[in-house]
This record gives C-alpha cells, structure tokens and sequence, in this order.
C-alpha cells in the first residue's frame, strides 16, 4: 500500500510543481508556457484518477501531506485568476463587440 501512497503525492507532487509554474508563467505573461502547465496538470489528475480513491489509500501523513500540496494549488491557482481577470474583461468587452470608446479606462 506504500506504495501506491507514494504514487498519489508523487502526482500531487507534480500539479503543485506545475500551478507554480504556470503562476510564474502568468506573471511572465508566457501564454504558451502557462497552457504547457495545464495540459501536464490534467495528465497528472488523470493518473490519479487512474489510481483509484486516494481516501482509501492514504494514511492520515498521506492525506495531511496531500491537503498541503492542494492548499498550494488552490493559492496558487487563485494568484493566476488574479493575474488574468483584467485580461479576461478585454477579451469578454472585445467578443461582446464592445466599442474602445465605451471601455473602462479608454478614452472617448
């Protein structure tokens, strides 16, 4: 059972590593980069999800050391919405067919 507890928070391991980059990524504005880390996130949940339950499989280090690589995900995953919202409104403004004149912070 060891190891296949070594298995999952070797994966978790690997999406913690993952949403870092993909932070530093966003922060570079490296659009490419940041995709490249979320498509090796999704390989990696879907090993685990190939793996099984990890509830049934980790001992309480196991699942305190797996709530700590999610925390670091999620605050992770939080500072790149951060970093991407004020883009994301340009491109929902631009598809919506807003005019320049009509956006926030542009001049009329």
């Amino acid at each position: 059972m060891a190891a296949t507890q070594d298995r999952f928070l070797e994966c978790y391991a690997a999406i913690a590593a993952a949403t870092g980059r993909m932070l530093a990524a966003a922060r570079a504005a490296d659009w490419q980069a940041l995709d490249a880390g979320e498509r090796e996130c999704n390989e990696w949940i879907a090993r685990i999800e190939r793996l099984g339950n990890p509830d049934v499989v980790l001992d309480g280090s196991g699942r305190r050391a797996r709530m700590e690589m999610l925390r670091r995900v999620l605050r992770d995953d939080a500072a790149i919405r951060d970093l991407l919202q004020p883009w994301l409104g340009q491109v929902d403004r631009c598809l919506a067919g807003v005019p320049p004149a009509a956006r926030p912070g542009t001049a009329p």
